[in-house]
């Protein structure tokens, strides 16, 4: 057996690699059509493309794109998204996902990336190179029947569905640049990923084709949409009115945007129930219902997992609610040169980085990446007994990482 891992650059080899992470999802590998090949292709760089060759067989791969990533506070970094990381099933226990995954990282950091991000379809595999999971999101469905707010949303805004799709597009992706500008774990979209949100079936990149429903504010400025379906549970055979409206893409600028586009939602015919599928788990929106037991959490998992691969540069970046100081080392196998020890220190809610001689907390890569963005409290980690330190310097990073704001992220790569 001879490993070696290359980026994929002929049709036949680009072909192969994608059959090999097509088998390891289930799927039946060439039966995409052409558009969405085209499509994904687009998506993707060849730079951050890495396939696995076992003597010079292709049997597994990975892809990428470069992106924005908001950190608290509001200031971003760049990052890599990976997606598609799969090998043929025939194939696994050789030790393919780690010579991939190790050259996507090494990849990263030659590109001066500050990290790493993925979504991860299996949680336990991902946390071996690095990565902790650093926001959390929840399905919501509210039960449209007595969902009556405590106060009538503002009549000053209005709502409607945009039904040209250009100009959707330029409305949506307008209200979602200035959502990702003051939303910390939230990504960035290329052009390409907007032909994927607005041109491809309903799959995990894309919602499919839904209805554009915007809400502009009282001065005619657009600050929510909703992307949505409506979905009949019975498949169409029944006489029941009981239908669900599926939203996919739900952003609101205020709080009063989202009550706006809810309040539309709910006036939506034959329906009974609206279906959040990507929510923060603390849903605002549950905090203005008369009855709030109508809005109910049918599930909450990890969202966006988060490998640091330049820790000055994501912990400069970041805002912080308080100051002080603590010194830190980051127990990172790959990249000696991220270990430190680093003296963090804060005022006035900005830090300086610095080496230092010792340390008074170590923390792994992906414990830094569950508590960077402040979904996960040092606190939390300490007392499950995983973070090593002094007792006065853990409670100090605690208190420095601490968010106002949760991070939240509903962009799937």
């Amino acid at each position: 057996m001879s490993l070696e891992v290359a980026t994929p650059r002929t049709e036949a080899e680009m072909a192969a690699h994608r059959r090999a992470i097509a088998t390891a999802f289930g799927q039946i590998p060439g039966t995409d059509d052409q558009t969405m090949i085209d499509q994904q292709r687009a998506l993707v760089e060849q730079a951050h493309t890495v396939a696995v060759l076992d003597t010079g067989e292709i049997i597994g791969g990975l892809s990428g794109a470069e992106f924005d990533l908001t950190l608290p506070g509001g200031a971003s970094v760049r990052a890599a998204g990976v997606a598609g990381v799969g090998l043929n099933p025939a194939r696994t226990g050789r030790g393919g996902l780690r010579a991939m995954m190790e050259e996507h990282l090494r990849r990263c950091v030659s590109r001066g990336l500050a990290a790493s991000t993925l979504w991860a379809s299996e949680s336990g595999l991902y946390g071996r190179f690095g990565y902790g999971p650093a926001t959390t999101l929840a399905i919501h469905e509210l039960t449209v029947e007595g969902a009556q707010f405590r106060t009538p949303p503002g009549s000053g805004g209005r709502s409607d569905i945009i039904f040209d799709r250009e100009q959707a597009r330029r409305l949506v992706t307008e209200i979602y640049g200035r959502y990702v500008g003051q939303t910390p774990g939230a990504t960035s979209r290329s052009e390409a990923w907007w032909d994927m949100v607005f041109s491809s079936p309903d799959g995990w990149l894309s919602p499919g084709p839904r209805l554009a429903l915007i809400h502009w504010n009282d001065r005619g400025q657009p600050d929510g949409y909703a992307l949505y379906k409506v979905v009949d549970p019975h498949g169409g055979d029944s006489w029941i009115c009981d239908g669900v409206v599926s939203v996919r893409e739900f952003v609101g600028l205020s709080i009063e945007a989202e009550r706006a586009l809810v309040d539309f939602l709910k006036a939506v015919p034959l329906c009974r129930r609206i279906r959040f599928d990507m929510t923060p788990v603390a849903f605002p929106l549950r905090h203005h219902l008369a009855d709030p037991r109508r809005l109910h959490q049918i599930e909450a998992h990890d969202g966006l997992w988060v490998r640091p691969l330049d820790v000055p540069q994501l912990l400069g970046a970041r805002r912080y609610q308080t100051s002080g100081q603590v010194k830190l080392e980051i127990a990172d196998p790959l990249f000696p040169a991220q270990r430190g020890p680093w003296e963090l220190q804060v005022h006035d809610g900005s830090a300086t980085i610095t080496p230092t001689s010792s340390a008074d907390v170590m923390l792994t890569p992906g414990q830094l990446g569950a508590t960077l963005l402040g979904d996960t409290r040092v606190g939390e980690l300490v007392d499950a007994g995983q973070i090593e330190g002094d007792q006065a310097a853990q409670e100090q990073l605690d208190i420095l990482l601490v968010t106002r704001r949760k991070p939240f992220s509903f962009s799937k790569f």
